[in-house]
């Protein structure tokens, strides 16, 4: 993966921080909704009051107003979050294991859906797409099969299939080194894709190019096809 990527991929963080139109009308639109619900709610409480023989409106504070205050700054600082954040990250190819059904077909492209990928921080000369490859089909077999007694293996089982585990946004655990032969270390990562950042809008391939923080935690995200297809124009 190319050196400029990430600096490509931080400036379309940049040029998105407004957000696609639809999605910046259906934000605006619900803090239009809150102002207004608000301002309604001040405009009974004065009149409760400057009324005679009104009855008393028992009104909450503007809770509106606050809820709008509230979701905006919600956005703004998950944006900052992710900035930061692509400022640590190292573009990294990324393998995926298992994903939700929905991401084989298409659907809404605002749609946001979870897949479980493998990954290794080390250089790729040191590590083959043919050796993930083979600890990818060796870890989907695992569903087939009850919890195994093997702590390595029990804990990859209950990473991926265990009854009470769900997508977590930037889940992380190591891989044990008994399992993948060691020493280069591989994680398995919860990976939560917009059908937009892909080109078709779901998964033709299993390999996908992400952002990646360094160390045993951190968050990963999916480099939107437009980024890719820009750095290899480039070329």
């Amino acid at each position: 993966m190319t050196p400029d990527i990430k600096e490509r991929y931080l400036a379309y963080l940049t040029r998105e921080q407004r957000g696609p139109l639809a999605d910046r009308i259906a934000h605006w639109i619900m803090v239009g909704f809150l102002v207004l619900l608000g301002l309604l709610g001040c405009v009974l409480m004065v009149l409760s009051v400057v009324v005679k023989d009104a009855t008393p409106i028992t009104t909450p504070l503007p809770i509106g107003l606050v809820g709008a205050v509230l979701l905006h700054l919600h956005r703004k600082k998950e944006h900052q979050k992710q900035m930061a954040a692509a400022e640590r990250s190292v573009p990294i190819d990324v393998l995926v294991i298992l994903a939700n059904t929905l991401l084989f077909q298409p659907g809404r492209r605002n749609q946001i859906l979870p897949c479980s990928v493998l990954f290794s921080f080390h250089e790729a000369g040191r590590i083959t797409p043919q050796h993930m490859e083979t600890l990818a089909m060796r870890m989907s077999a695992l569903s087939e099969l009850p919890p195994a007694p093997e702590p390595a293996l029990h804990q990859i089982h209950s990473y991926l299939f265990g009854n009470n585990q769900i997508a977590v946004p930037h889940r992380r655990m190591r891989v044990p080194e008994s399992f993948t032969g060691g020493p280069s270390a591989f994680y398995l990562a919860d990976l939560h894709i917009r059908r937009r950042d892909l080109e078709k809008g779901y998964l033709t391939q299993p390999w996908l190019s992400c952002m990646v923080e360094p160390g045993e935690t951190g968050r990963i995200e999916l480099i939107p096809w437009q980024v890719i297809k820009e750095t290899a124009s480039s070329r």
